[in-house]
């Protein structure tokens, strides 16, 4: 009798040997329930599926297999795709030093522990092309090393992870695709280049950190809602930057960042927010959004256009967050005093800002309102 899913999955499995789970079902020996009596475990399951990837002249399929134990694939050559759809991974699963000239797809694939792809850049190393990744599980976590050079999409397409998700030193001439993407833990993306980066709808609970990433074309980061704050540092976006409707619940960090086309704040929401030392080669568009918690402290606010926009109020009189500091508040005498308490968008007491940056500040603010600006600025 053949496998009692192979229908769902394209028969690929036809031919192999078959046997009886506990639920009275027939299902080949991938297919098969892990807790099924007669399947192949640990290192016997692991050779099975090491051979049959090294026996393979083409394309390479293990949709909707059930991976008992830990699948450490090393060293391995295959010259079409490897397709682990659906698959589900009751341990560890890691693949590395290896060569595949087709696609990695782990589309809807459940991962119950570790999933690590790459390793630390060594001599020999291969190199991987086209990875995706569709809706894929993990309730440990998801790491990515090496400097590997990727071909197509990396693709987190209504991924929920459970664990922490580490992607680090590798190039894509694809998307990097996060929408509708859920992490429950922290977010690390060090090194990498990518044709472009969507992260439309997608739900970051902990913190998230983007350092020295490079973006080619667009970033959209629309209706995206983060909990914890997040850190892009050293990044270079090359296209069109979107931050539409996004709701940022705790600090905004974009510090040292290029930024070479428009960079669209659209009835964004935000809770702290800064801008330091950053360069924007067209504009930056503010438009319906509450500034009363952004900071414009070493912001090139030339580039910055506003329309429609919320300014923090003091008595009358329209301020930045930048001012609600006692110690430049006393020297900087058009300010009333005392002021409000206010942490500092560094969370670790009040703000630095001496009175001369921000005098300088509100002069090329208000040049800024007077010349460029929808609307006026009365600081």
């Amino acid at each position: 009798m053949p496998c009692c899913v192979a229908h769902k999955y394209g028969h690929w499995c036809s031919g192999e040997e078959t046997l009886m789970a506990e639920d009275g079902k027939e299902y080949c020996v991938y297919h098969a329930p892990s807790n099924a009596s007669q399947k192949p475990k640990g290192k016997e399951f692991y050779q099975m599926v090491r051979d049959r990837i090294k026996n393979s002249s083409g394309d390479c399929r293990f949709d909707g297999s059930v991976f008992p134990g830990h699948i450490p694939l090393k060293s391995l050559s295959l010259k079409g795709s490897l397709f682990f759809d659906h698959c589900r991974f009751e341990g560890n699963f890691s693949l590395v030093s290896s060569y595949i000239r087709g696609d990695v797809s782990f589309k809807r694939a459940i991962f119950l522990k570790k999933l690590s792809i790459g390793e630390p850049a060594a001599k020999g190393l291969g190199s991987m092309k086209n990875h995706y990744f569709y809706t894929t599980k993990s309730t440990s976590g998801i790491q990515f090393y090496t400097a590997l050079k990727i071909d197509g999409d990396i693709n987190f397409d209504r991924a929920l992870l459970h664990g922490s998700l580490t992607l680090k030193q590798f190039s894509s001439e694809g998307k990097l695709d996060f929408s509708y993407f859920i992490a429950r833990q922290r977010v690390s993306i060090n090194h990498v280049s990518a044709g472009s980066l969507e992260s439309k709808h997608a739900k970051f609970k902990r913190a998230i950190r983007l350092l020295d990433l490079t973006i080619s074309g667009k970033a959209d980061f629309g209706r995206a809602k983060f909990n914890d704050f997040i850190t892009i540092m050293r990044c270079d976006f090359q296209g069109l930057v979107y931050f539409s409707n996004t709701k940022f619940k705790s600090r905004l960090r974009i510090r040292n960042s290029r930024f070479k086309e428009a960079v669209f704040f659209e009835r964004t929401e935000f809770n702290e927010a800064s801008f330091p030392l950053c360069h924007f080669g067209e504009r930056v568009i503010f438009s319906d959004v509450d500034l009363q918690a952004v900071s414009f402290h070493k912001s090139p606010v030339e580039s910055f256009y506003f329309v429609g926009c919320n300014w923090l109020d003091y008595k009358g009189r329209a301020v930045t967050v930048d001012v609600l500091n006692l110690e430049c508040a006393n020297e900087y005498k058009e300010i009333p005093s005392p002021l409000p308490p206010v942490h500092s968008l560094s969370g670790r007491g009040r703000a630095t800002v001496s009175a001369k940056a921000l005098a300088e500040l509100y002069r090329r603010l208000k040049k800024l309102s007077r010349v460029e600006s929808d609307e006026v600025i009365s600081i």
